[in-house]
């Protein structure tokens, strides 16, 4: 089985070289576990820097000054739509508030 360690492998070869030459698989996993260790080590380094570069005031405890001028502005739930409009309502009379008589009513005179 020359050039057993080239990937990908079907199930049928690595139990065929399990079983036909042991010693063989021995070496092909000895030869993964540093790459394995090493591709590990790059996905946790990768996460770490995504990350810190996510990080904003949003998710920390970072302040809201420290997002820097390119910070995305939070995006707001949309309005519910209201049924009604802002003031008096159709069918509502509303209440008014009787006028006073022009000569009952303190003009800027004094009272003394």
């Amino acid at each position: 089985m020359d050039g057993f360690w080239l990937l990908p492998m079907t199930r049928e070869e690595a139990a065929a070289l399990v079983y036909e030459n042991p010693e063989a698989a021995v070496v092909l996993i000895l030869q993964l576990v540093p790459t394995v260790e090493y591709l590990t080590a790059q996905v946790n380094q990768l996460e770490h820097k995504i990350a810190v570069l996510t990080r904003d005031s949003s998710n920390s405890s970072k302040p809201p000054s420290s997002d820097g001028p390119a910070a995305k502005p939070k995006a707001r739930p949309p309005m519910k739509s209201k049924k009604r409009k802002p003031g008096g309502q159709p069918g509502h009379e509303g209440t008014k508030r009787d006028l006073i008589p022009t000569e009952k009513a303190n003009l800027g005179q004094s009272q003394a």
